[in-house]
């Protein structure tokens, strides 16, 4: 199966290594065999031609007396000690034929190894070597000289039959020599590459290592002052900056939890799309929620349904805008509670948003403090009555709005007859009651829009907003008269009590 070029470059470096130092052993090898075996081949080329030329002109020496008397079996003796040749596959001895009418024609005199071999017809001045088309033959024709004149030739065939023999050796020889190079480069670059990677692969074990146990006290070992050796210097350099701010940010943490842990404030931390990845203690008890509730579903299913719609709109906008929003709702999970918090941004030094941080406080016993207080400020505490400063206040409210809404304002004053005897005879505890019962009273004699006040003592007022004229003013008056009139008892004492009235 082919390696990709993605699959090689995930490769160990030691199995990178391994490989290239094959492959280029291999193609080196590969290289110099065919070098070597053209070189052979030309060289052989070059000694098989010079041996026919030397052969041919010992032959063509030795039969010119052949050819200058005919001498069959002398020219064939010459050519039979070819024999020791083995490259000599065939050869022919001409002569000259001074008689024929064509001039350069030749007559065969002899042939070799058999008369069955066909010698070509050339007749050159000079030696001619000839290779055949598919280099299986080399050819070579020499004049026979006598006297500087031609008398003859001599023709020699040499087939290559050796050379190929030579190297289909030499190729089974590079096939048996490749394989044993592969693998002794094999071996010796498996050991070669242990050797440089080794470091690599110690400084990848103690990365993982520091990296599962989060011990950045480690360091990891310097074998060699090279390049590997300078990334190990600046491996534990980069440890020793880890280890310090993981140091400071394991104090930090510390710091933070602790304060989180004894704070009475409810702490919480919100990732970039809003869930909630930390909770402390007291948020759980503001919220009636456990830790791991808060986690799952967030602190805002218990706001108070009346509350709800305007926190989750206020918690989408810091969502979408990056902004800090304030809190002040009501929780509601079995008792309403009052809260007041605030979400802040938590940004990396390069003011990316990295999530958000909000704290809450439980303000309800704040929130009924300032309920009491509005209610002693504005509220008789003795009926729940509105007091003279309430009295006040909503009457210059009406009265301002006169104009605008075009209705009638009705006023009454009422104070209790003889009511200093009853606090004579029966005690202060029984004004009281007496009071609180005539307020009552008072409040089921007018609207829910009607304001009743007690302004001091025995003395109350009325404000009747958006009557349409006196006599209705007047009827109200009437009927309030006659409400005080039913008897009372108190401390099994039967009080009747009158009042005076007075209608503007």
């Amino acid at each position: 199966m082919p390696i990709s070029s993605q699959s090689f470059r995930d490769l160990p470096i030691a199995k990178k290594l391994t490989l290239f130092c094959v492959i280029i052993s291999l193609v080196s090898l590969v290289v110099a065999m065919i070098a070597i075996i053209f070189y052979d081949r030309y060289n052989f080329e070059e000694i098989l031609k010079n041996e026919l030329v030397v052969l041919a002109s010992v032959i063509g020496n030795r039969s010119s007396a052949a050819i200058v008397f005919d001498d069959l079996e002398l020219a064939n003796n010459n050519l039979k000690s070819l024999s020791l040749q083995k490259a000599v596959v065939a050869a022919c001895i001409y002569k000259v034929d001074d008689n024929a009418l064509e001039p350069g024609a030749t007559t065969r005199l002899a042939t070799y190894p058999n008369d069955a071999v066909n010698c070509p017809n050339y007749a050159p001045t000079n030696a001619l070597l000839i290779d055949s088309a598919n280099h299986q033959y080399v050819e070579l024709v020499q004049p026979i000289l006598l006297d500087s004149s031609i008398i003859g030739y001599i023709y020699l065939r040499s087939n290559t039959e050796e050379l190929q023999d030579r190297q289909t050796n030499y190729v089974y020889v590079m096939i048996i020599a490749s394989m044993f190079a592969v693998f002794i480069a094999f071996w010796l670059s498996k050991i070669f590459s242990r050797w440089i990677s080794g470091p690599l692969h110690a400084l990848g074990l103690t990365a993982q290592s520091i990296a599962e146990e989060e011990d950045y006290s480690r360091r990891a070992n310097k074998q060699h002052n090279d390049e590997v050796g300078r990334v190990v210097d600046s491996f534990n350099l980069m440890l020793d900056v880890i280890e310090q701010e993981d140091v400071e940010l394991r104090e930090s943490e510390e710091k933070f939890r602790l304060i989180s842990a004894s704070s009475k404030v409810g702490i919480f931390q919100l990732d970039t799309e809003g869930n909630t990845v930390y909770a402390n203690d007291e948020l759980s008890h503001i919220t009636g929620l456990s830790n791991n509730a808060i986690i799952e579903n967030s602190w805002l299913s218990v706001i108070h349904k009346d509350d709800k719609a305007l926190i989750e709109n206020s918690w989408r906008s810091m969502l979408s805008n990056n902004q800090a929003i304030n809190i002040n709702c009501r929780l509601q999970n079995g008792t309403i509670k009052w809260i007041s918090g605030h979400v802040g941004l938590l940004t990396s030094n390069d003011a990316e948003v990295l999530g958000y941080l909000g704290t809450i406080n439980d303000i309800t016993e704040i929130k009924n403090a300032q309920v009491q207080l509005e209610q002693m400020a504005f509220y008789d505490t003795l009926t729940g009555l509105a007091n003279r400063r309430l009295f006040r206040n909503r009457l210059e409210h009406v009265i301002s709005n006169l104009k605008r809404e075009g209705h009638c304002l009705g006023l009454i004053l009422l104070d209790l007859d003889n009511f200093k005897n009853v606090n004579d005879s029966l005690g202060h505890d029984s004004g009281d009651a007496l009071l609180t019962i005539i307020a009552e009273r008072l409040q089921q004699c007018v609207r829910a829009s009607d304001t009743v006040a007690r302004l001091g003592g025995d003395e109350f007022a009325i404000i009747l907003p958006g009557i349409s004229s006196s006599l209705a003013a007047s009827q109200v008056a009437k009927k309030i008269i006659e409400t005080l009139k039913s008897s009372i008892t108190l401390n099994e004492t039967e009080i009747r009590i009158t009042a005076s009235a007075g209608i503007a």
